[in-house]
């Protein structure tokens, strides 16, 4: 489907992402996506916002394989994982699935002087923090340290996991209305667990998703992309939604990114959908 056949359904409305079989019934793979707001049905909680994966499935191959958006709003890393969603990916994968894991929205919530269940363990490595949530005492582990755990839970159920680190904000979102946008720290880390993880060739493969979006963003220009986030900064329209979504897939069809299996399920070329390869 072209971009802008998917930008008209964005416009009108209407999103319909098709039900998934049971693992024991289901005959073709399934991309699960685990992510917050941004990624999920609903995101922002508005009846003109969206996440991006709900537009996901037009742009691949919807004969050869299906998408379930498991992305929950308010989610982290963390509370994704205390939360038991990643678990109930786990207990639905078959081999041949496919996991997308994009967090950190949320991740970055204090945990001090009150811990609202967000936030992570600051650290790139195996740093550990306690911490006192909902009155009881969990210990938090580091947003890549979430991320490595998950993947290596997907990858013992034979599925290929798709790292990516977070969708930026407006970047016109400053006093000075220009653009900016700088990788933080998610981006390395999740990078670091792809290659630690074993790369592609491990089943496990990182995507540049921020970086992607922010690209399309500076090209199209404030004037436009404000217009994309009409309730805050970080949650999309439909029609940003889209926009959102078709740079996940240009990522993945560019050379040097397309590295993971779900590139062959893309029925995009790589003209048709905006941007340009980094």
């Amino acid at each position: 489907m072209s971009f802008k056949s998917i930008l008209a359904i964005a416009m009108s409305g209407t999103v319909a992402v098709g039900a998934v079989a049971s693992p024991s019934s289901r005959l073709t793979p399934v991309i699960y996506l685990a992510g917050d707001s941004t990624m999920s049905l609903g995101g922002g909680h508005t009846n003109y916002t969206q996440g991006w994966g709900e537009f996901l499935h037009y742009s691949l191959d919807s004969h050869r394989i299906a998408v379930n958006n498991s992305a929950v709003a308010g989610t982290s890393a963390r509370s994704y994982t205390r939360e038991g969603y990643f678990g109930y990916i786990a207990n639905a994968l078959k081999p041949r699935d496919i996991v997308v894991i994009e967090f950190g929205h949320n991740d970055g919530a204090a945990l001090e002087p009150t811990d609202i269940g967000r936030g992570d363990c600051p650290g790139g490595g195996d740093e550990t923090c306690i911490t006192t949530f909902d009155n009881v005492t969990e210990i938090v582990y580091t947003y890549p340290a979430y991320y490595r755990n998950a993947t290596r839970l997907f990858r013992s159920k034979g599925a290929t996991v798709v790292l990516s680190p977070p969708t930026p904000n407006n970047p016109y979102n400053n006093t000075e209305g220009i653009f900016i946008y700088t990788p933080g720290n998610y981006t390395r880390y999740a990078a670091a667990v792809a290659s630690d993880l074993g790369g592609p060739a491990g089943g496990v493969a990182f995507v540049d998703h921020g970086q992607y979006v922010a690209n399309i963003y500076k090209e199209l220009g404030r004037a436009v992309v404000d217009n994309y986030f009409p309730k805050d900064h970080t949650h999309t329209s439909r029609v940003g939604a889209t926009v959102v979504s078709q740079a996940f897939v240009k990522a993945l069809v560019c050379a040097k990114l397309g590295t993971t299996v779900l590139r062959n399920y893309v029925i995009n070329s790589t003209e048709s959908v905006p941007g340009y390869c980094i």
